[in-house]
């Protein structure tokens, strides 16, 4: 959301709005963009909180954009969807992009409810993966398919350069294999610290690094000190210079019940770095088939196994960085920027 803010702002005058506050944003954003954080994210009390909270949401939302007078609207994630489009969608083209799978991640029962009715009004519909939208054609927007678009992930890379990436990994003597992203449930880390700890002990020159934060942190942390040498993982909280931590692994790893379109994914791939990866989403299994870029995996026994494979082989991990840099390339948000530049403007064009 971010990165696309700052690309618009080039061309066009830019609202950010979000239900958090601004004061939690974790990236920079272009000093032209006008940033407005609402502090409205959760509200606790009782079961009518829920409701009520809503409500205040859908009228901050709808005072926000009476006030500025928006040409077209970009709203991200599901329920955030789902309010923008009760705010807007009646006065203001309404763009809405999904950003997980909805066939896996389901909302409450109300919540999916207000999806199916609010979801159909939007102006056009962002899917990071051509087999969501033929999913969302077949059931939301069966009426008017043409409305879901395919627009993949995208990433805002610094310069990679061949030589550097070559010398960094040819004179380490001590290794890093990295998980970055959230800690929740469907990520199953569980999976990535049941590995380690069949593995660490065979593998003194590797540690194993996860960044972020989230709701299974401490859950996962007492896993790891029952199961795992203390000098062989390392823990960080979310970084605002996540680069600095993809140029610094070896290897990367991703192990969720399912996906969208993971960002994380195409970071590592970026940087050059090799991958064990679950098939979890088929923008992954897009991402990997008929490639030497990782190892894409269908089980945990397939996970231990691969990640054995890659620990052991210097050569092997050289090859598949590499390639896996080659792959993303189209990914970047150059590439990808006019695509949204299209979406954005057929509201538009077309009128209501």
């Amino acid at each position: 959301m971010a990165c696309l803010a700052n690309h618009l702002v080039k061309k066009s005058d830019v609202r950010l709005v979000t239900l958090s506050s601004a004061s939690e944003d974790r990236y920079q954003l272009d000093d032209r963009i006008e940033r407005r954080g609402l502090g409205l994210v959760s509200t606790t009390g009782g079961w009518w909180r829920g409701p009520l909270g809503n409500w205040q949401r859908i009228r901050a939302l709808y005072e926000d954009g009476r006030d500025w007078g928006p040409k077209a609207i970009v709203s991200f994630c599901d329920s955030t969807n789902i309010l923008a489009l009760a705010a807007w969608a009646s006065s203001v083209p309404v763009i809405i992009s999904e950003r997980s799978d909805p066939r896996k991640q389901k909302l409450s029962f109300l919540w999916e409810v207000f999806r199916r009715i609010q979801y159909p009004r939007a102006s056009q519909c962002v899917v990071q993966s051509d087999d969501l939208k033929e999913y969302y054609q077949r059931t939301l927007f069966r009426k008017s398919p043409e409305k879901v678009v395919t627009i993949p992930s995208a990433i805002e890379a610094p310069l990679f350069d061949e030589k550097d990436w070559i010398e960094n990994h040819s004179r380490r003597n001590r290794f890093t294999c990295l998980y970055m992203g959230r800690f929740s449930r469907e990520k199953r880390i569980d999976r990535i610290l049941h590995a380690w700890s069949q593995l660490a002990a065979h593998h003194p020159d590797w540690r194993l690094k996860l960044v972020g934060e989230g709701p299974e942190k401490s859950r996962l942390q007492s896993l790891a000190d029952a199961s795992i040498p203390p000098q062989s993982i390392q823990w960080e909280s979310w970084t605002t210079d996540a680069w600095k931590e993809w140029q610094q692994a070896d290897l990367f790893v991703l192990t969720s019940d399912y996906e969208g379109f993971p960002q994380s994914v195409l970071e590592g791939m970026t940087a050059g770095l090799p991958s064990v990866v679950m098939n979890c989403s088929p923008a992954i299994e897009s991402l990997y088939r008929d490639s030497r870029a990782g190892l894409l995996v269908d089980s945990e026994t397939e996970f231990v196994s691969g990640l054995k494979r890659m620990l052991s082989s210097a050569e092997e991990r050289r090859d598949m960085g590499w390639e896996a840099h080659q792959i993303a390339r189209p990914y970047q948000w150059q590439n990808v920027a006019p695509m949204w530049e299209q979406v954005i403007a057929g509201p538009e064009t077309r009128g209501r």
